[in-house]
């Protein structure tokens, strides 16, 4: 793709993200922490995925049709049936994902994702470069889709219960979870995942700013690939801290950092090549972006083991009010300093708001949770 080219895919993917990120999250939490739980009947935990399934459906199509008119208008029409169903899929993994950890099944995840990757990896090099950004879109959906089949199957190994009858029973019990669990993660999801989207579109609207997206957004996929493990973790702590409670926040804290700290370095050792995958004028244009963006990745992982904490102790919804107070700072300072820094202030944005954020959860923990 050219930069141009590249700008329009990222706009498209930053909306994509940004609508399904906070229902799989939702949806990966309640299935995480309930399958996790030696307490809960199998029946009771059929329930909870069922339902998981049939709420994420519902809410979906919801969406979809109040979003209809302005997704219409934002994109190409040949690719929004391949941002709907991705859409789907994406929200759908959450599930598969959320039981699995709740199950301590970390090996299969990550056999489903590295087979996935490798299986889709020629088929998304050929469908961009014959495609453009179509190409790129239908690339995401058919890896998206890969990767669903292999979780089905691996949920299907671990939990062939689930699958004997696709109806069941309606259990109230399992509201106060969803109230819990779901719908705190998932408004939290519905605040900040679009704040990237709005990025975009502030960027878009400077000089050249059509060009300048395709270079936030490769800085920020490079951003993605390096939280990679970070929030991977989250999963497999949350799991964890509400099995048995082998974690404590100090462990999680470090372990976070450590392996962030690793990885920011090597990607500002790795800096020439890195941006230089995308053109040569990356390394011009977008390298103060990429070290305020390195440090973010550090910053990231202090909040990640929150992420994991809140749920576990029934606190979600102090989760939802740092997604809240991290869209404000990073929003209000992206959007009064682009004209003075360019883009450069996003990851200035994105350090001041992780770092702000944790302070605040240090005095919260501290006062609530006595850790």
């Amino acid at each position: 793709m050219v930069a141009d080219d590249y700008g329009i895919f990222s706009l498209i993917i930053g909306t994509l993200t940004g609508l399904s990120t906070f229902l799989a999250a939702g949806a990966s939490v309640t299935t995480n922490t309930v399958f996790a739980r030696n307490d809960y009947s199998e029946s009771f935990k059929k329930n909870a995925f069922w339902m998981s399934i049939y709420f994420l459906a519902a809410l979906l199509c919801i969406i979809v049709l109040v979003a209809y008119p302005w997704l219409s208008n934002e994109m190409p029409s040949s690719v929004l049936p391949f941002f709907v169903i991705t859409l789907f899929i994406i929200a759908f993994n959450g599930v598969f994902e959320g039981a699995l950890y709740g199950r301590g099944a970390y090996k299969k995840l990550f056999i489903s994702g590295v087979i996935a990757f490798l299986l889709s990896l020629p088929v998304i090099v050929i469908l961009i470069k014959e495609f453009n950004v179509l190409g790129g879109v239908a690339a995401i959906l058919f890896y998206r889709l890969l990767l669903s089949v292999l979780l089905s199957i691996m949920v299907c190994k671990t939990e062939s219960g689930l699958f004997n009858k696709l109806s069941f029973k309606f259990n109230h019990s399992v509201v106060p979870i969803f109230y819990k669990m779901s719908l705190p993660s998932i408004l939290a999801g519905l605040l900040v995942a679009p704040v990237i989207t709005v990025i975009l579109y502030i960027i878009k609207y400077q000089s050249n700013g059509q060009v300048e997206v395709g270079y936030f957004n490769w800085v920020y996929q490079l951003y993605i690939v390096a939280i990679f493990i970070p929030s991977s973790l989250t999963g497999y702590f949350i799991s964890k801290l509400v099995s048995d409670g082998q974690c404590s926040l100090k462990k999680l804290t470090l372990i976070n950092v450590l392996f962030a700290t690793f990885v920011a370095i090597l990607a500002i050792v790795m800096k020439p090549i890195l941006l230089g995958i995308a053109g040569e004028e990356f390394n011009t244009h977008a390298t103060e972006l990429f070290y305020w963006m390195c440090l973010a990745v550090v910053l990231y992982s202090l909040n990640c083991a929150y992420g994991s904490f809140w749920p576990s102790i029934d606190k979600a919804w102090i989760g939802l009010f740092m997604n809240l107070v991290w869209a404000m700072i990073l929003l209000s300072i992206v959007y009064t300093k682009i004209d003075e820094y360019g883009i450069a202030v996003i990851g200035i944005a994105f350090c001041v708001s992780y770092l702000s954020i944790w302070l605040i959860q240090i005095v919260i923990s501290k006062r609530i949770a006595k850790v």
